[in-house]
């Protein structure tokens, strides 16, 4: 599963997970993580990142708000209803976003059909 998120650092130690925001052309094979995109939840996560800013670690900042992007919360019901409103096309949110082993990217269809075509 491709998803991205988008953040601001504040240099004076402040990071902001920042919804609604408007992916370019360069994303269209990635989703927006539902709990960053839509709730600005970036959990325990935020801490970290907000002590790395003020101790001018930036690195591992930007480090942890690419394990922020990649974490879901699967029993997060409020956010899974929002995932699987993209992965149905329910939203305006891109489904194409699954990553077959060939390097493929697809769809929830292509991603349904490649699993059946390989007996999973």
């Amino acid at each position: 599963l491709r998803v991205c998120a988008a953040y601001e650092f504040n240099l004076t130690g402040r990071v902001s997970a920042l919804t609604g925001y408007s992916f370019g052309p360069e994303y269209k094979t990635y989703m927006p993580n539902p709990h960053i995109d839509q709730y600005r939840c970036m959990g325990n996560y935020d801490m970290i990142i907000n002590e790395l800013l003020r101790d001018h670690n930036y690195i591992s900042a930007l480090e942890q708000t690419i394990a922020s992007c990649q974490s879901i919360n699967f029993s997060d019901s409020t956010v899974m209803r929002a995932f699987m409103n993209t992965v149905y096309g329910v939203n305006i949110y891109n489904n194409r976003c699954f990553e077959l082993p060939d390097g493929q990217v697809v769809n929830t269809a292509g991603a349904i059909e490649y699993l059946n075509r390989e007996g999973k």
